[in-house]
């Protein structure tokens, strides 16, 4: 199997370091790291690449969740389903951590310190693995191994999670890597920690015409949202005191967009009747299995 190469800065987001810091990794062990030089597609300097098997354990660990995902979203047959492809999605990703925390506040400081159990698990990097794990799970969980690899599959998973819907929306998804290690809740996707009242006010400035039509981003919308909090507390209405936060917002629109497939009106908001109608309306249908045989005879696009 072909070595696998990363950039120098997708090899400083898996070991959880700054670029410079990983550049200056690279210029005082030479010799810990095998590198490659391509050139760049823009015509400036040559783009460093650093080997997979160069990395830290945890680094590798990270890498192969990442192609994971990558490989559910990333070359799809043709004339298959990408619904069929998509990976199944924890339940972590759209739970309203606002919420979360508000209700099940032990749970999620145990799965803190947890996670920082995992991260001191993953630094190791030397022989006999196997005795380590245990002995390590039995020191700082008072469990086995299994349970230890159980929860470093867990954080890993969550880590590539975060990193993909981060390249996707720019938000923050670091609290995924503490939610993978809490219990499950009973009420998940439904954000119960957003007022009914605010959930309107997110449609209605997200569907606005204006809005979509002038590209508004999520981050305009949140300024937006926050300046009408403003106006209500000051009008005294006391259920806007407290405003979801940013990823909150963001998580809850891609939640209209993906699982309440509001895509098309969005598409309609923001391009108009006459588009919505040419692009995504159908034109007409025709129920071919009701016609006797010969009943329609297609030839050069004429029908007789």
């Amino acid at each position: 199997m072909a070595e696998a190469f990363v950039t120098l800065a997708e090899a400083a987001e898996l070991e959880g370091v700054k670029y410079k810091t990983m550049a200056q990794r690279l210029s005082r062990k030479k010799q810990a790291f095998e590198t490659k030089t391509e050139k760049s597609e823009t015509g400036g300097r040559d783009v460093v690449l650093v080997a997979v098997s160069s990395l830290s354990k945890q680094a590798r660990n990270a890498w192969k969740e990442r192609e994971k995902l990558k490989s559910f979203t990333e070359g799809v047959p043709e004339g298959q389903e990408a619904a069929e492809q998509k990976p199944e999605v924890p339940w972590y990703v759209n739970m309203d951590i606002d919420w979360y925390i508000e209700n099940y506040k032990e749970r999620y400081y145990k799965a803190v310190e947890l996670g920082n159990v995992v991260r001191k698990f993953l630094q190791y990097d030397e022989g006999d693995r196997t005795k380590y794990a245990e002995e390590f799970a039995q020191k700082h969980l008072g469990k086995g191994q299994r349970t230890l690899y159980r929860y470093t599959k867990a954080y890993l998973e969550a880590s590539a999670w975060a990193d993909k819907l981060q390249k996707e929306d720019g938000a923050g998804y670091e609290f995924f890597k503490v939610l993978c290690l809490c219990r499950k809740p009973k009420e998940t996707g439904c954000f119960p920690s957003i007022k009914p009242e605010v959930k309107q006010v997110i449609k209605n400035i997200w569907f606005n015409e204006d809005f979509a039509r002038n590209q508004g981003t999520r981050e305009m919308l949140y300024e937006k949202l926050t300046a009408i909090a403003n106006i209500n507390l000051k009008a005294g209405m006391t259920e806007w005191e407290k405003i979801p936060s940013y990823q909150t917002v963001v998580r809850y629109i891609n939640y209209l967009m993906e699982d309440e497939n509001m895509r098309n009106a969005y598409f309609l908001a923001s391009r108009g009747t006459r588009e919505y109608k040419n692009k995504v309306m159908v034109k007409g249908s025709r129920d071919t299995k009701g016609l006797q045989v010969m009943q329609i005879v297609m030839g050069d696009e004429h029908t007789f």
